[in-house]
């Protein structure tokens, strides 16, 4: 954090590494369908609080580089042979403030 005559400024980057893994039981390599290769995610805060903490604005990304990645895969479709898949967040952009009574 940066505290300064105007507030306090704050930038909060996060890196995450996500190894490859298997949606499986067995986490075999031989269906390729239910893995997710190994990924990284980059997130990143921007913030303001004003001098004696009443407000307060911040600007956040989540997930930088727009990456594509599974979350999760199988579930109850793939013991049919029609496995789900639910895809991770893309990326997200979003800005708060707020007002301290």
């Amino acid at each position: 954090s940066l505290p300064t005559d105007v507030g306090t400024f704050t930038l909060s980057p996060v890196y995450q590494y996500k190894t490859e893994h298997f949606f499986d039981d067995d986490n075999t390599q031989f269906n390729f369908a239910l893995r997710q290769g190994a990924f990284s995610l980059v997130n990143v805060r921007a913030g303001w609080l004003s001098p004696g903490g009443r407000y307060e604005l911040a600007a956040r990304v989540e997930n930088v580089f727009d990456e594509n990645y599974l979350i999760d895969a199988g579930n109850t479709g793939g013991s049919f042979g029609i496995p789900t898949f639910i895809a991770g967040n893309p990326r997200l952009w979003s800005v708060s403030g707020t007002v301290r009574f």
